[in-house]
């Protein structure tokens, strides 16, 4: 075979497996792998234009139409990608730059679609620009999300290197193309936060009135060491600490490890006041999307980036909130007790600059190390007995 016919077969393989990557996450969807979020749907749908614009670049020789659609399939791949990575967090700040991106691009194709010819290098920077968009998107992600977004940053970081700085080098940008949508593919079905964003701003879909006296109060951490060894004992002092909370014009967050209280007694607490209380359950085992409650992965990475997007999103609305732990002895006993500690120490800035109260429960009748106590309540602000 010529060395041209490689690059032929690369290109269409290339096509193809972006086509699949495309068709499969809507499998994921379909079948409840993945959370129904349109981060999602915009995903499938941005690889399915990218193949069709891969496969149709193989075919442009000098014809007026196949250019033309090519340059509309690019367009469509980029607003899918960015709309889908745009939902997960909604900042206007975001939406602008995309609509000033994709202004600039559409712009440059009715040029060059109306007779300007030396508008072609302006087209290739145009795409330069709406793949910049792409990954400067997904970096305030791994601002927000933390280590989750690693793969899936990565991922485009190689498609970025293999589009444009080794265009031109035949098989190989092919070859290392499929490679990054494969790492994408990876970082995908690892989005389980992707709900959070839109399953908050639909639980406060009623107005709430910002602070309008005094000082926002500083946020922190508080330990509450139970003397029982099931949180079903502590369901009493829960309900209590969630209605004071609720009294003080408090939201409150509960995240419930491993489904260790019953679905019963959590819709009874949510009832108090479904529109103050949101309920995360974070387990094991992975479940489709709840009507009632947040169900994401037991994975410390999703633990610490649920705490981050509340966070950010309180910030928002400029409103304090509680964020309950059901329970730390929980998660030590699952993670062990070095990489909880981590989590919340580095999450302590942010609280105390959003105002926000992480309350963890402890139970020291459950861990043999005695070191387990002193060690949380080295870094806690109040440390409390139910």
């Amino acid at each position: 075979m010529q060395p041209e016919i490689y690059d032929v077969l690369s290109l269409y393989v290339n096509s193809l497996v972006t086509s699949i990557i495309g068709f499969y996450v809507f499998y994921l969807l379909l079948v409840g792998k993945v959370h129904k979020h349109s981060f999602y749907w915009y995903m499938g749908i941005g690889f399915l234009f990218y193949g069709a614009e891969i496969a149709v670049r193989g075919l442009i020789g000098q014809l007026y139409l196949q250019i033309l659609m090519f340059l509309i399939l690019s367009l469509m791949f980029y607003v899918s990608i960015s709309l889908g990575l745009w939902s997960l967090t909604k900042k206007r700040s975001s939406l602008y730059m995309l609509v000033a991106t994709y202004a600039t691009f559409s712009s440059l194709i009715i040029l060059w679609a109306i007779g300007y010819p030396s508008s072609w290098m302006l087209l290739n920077a145009g795409s330069l620009i709406s793949f910049l968009a792409i990954i400067t998107l997904v970096f305030q992600h791994r601002t927000i999300f933390g280590q989750t977004v690693d793969k899936f940053l990565f991922g485009w970081m190689l498609l970025l290197i293999s589009n444009f700085l080794l265009y031109g080098s035949g098989w190989i940008v092919d070859v290392l193309a499929i490679f990054s949508k494969l790492i994408i593919l990876y970082g995908v079905t690892g989005y389980d936060f992707a709900i959070i964003s839109q399953r908050l701003v639909m639980e406060r879909e009623k107005p709430i009135l910002p602070f309008s006296s005094g000082r926002k109060k500083e946020g922190g951490f508080m330990l509450v060491t139970s003397r029982y060894g099931s949180a079903i004992n502590d369901l009493p002092w829960i309900s209590d600490i969630v209605k004071k909370s609720i009294n003080q014009d408090l939201i409150t967050y509960l995240f419930v490890f491993q489904d260790i209280l019953p679905y019963s007694e959590l819709r009874r607490i949510k009832w108090i006041k479904p529109d103050m209380i949101s309920i995360f359950i974070f387990s094991s085992r992975l479940k489709k999307e709840d009507e009632e409650f947040i169900v994401l992965r037991m994975d410390l990475s999703d633990i610490g980036s649920s705490i981050s997007e509340i966070s950010e999103y309180q910030r928002r609305i400029n409103k304090n909130c509680v964020i309950l732990l059901l329970d730390i002895s929980q998660l030590i006993h699952f993670f062990n007790a070095s990489p909880i500690y981590k989590m919340l120490l580095s999450k302590m800035g942010l609280l105390r600059e959003t105002g926000i109260t992480v309350c963890g429960i402890i139970r020291p009748e459950t861990h043999l190390e005695t070191n387990i106590l002193p060690l949380f309540t080295s870094i806690a602000d109040n440390v409390l007995e139910t």
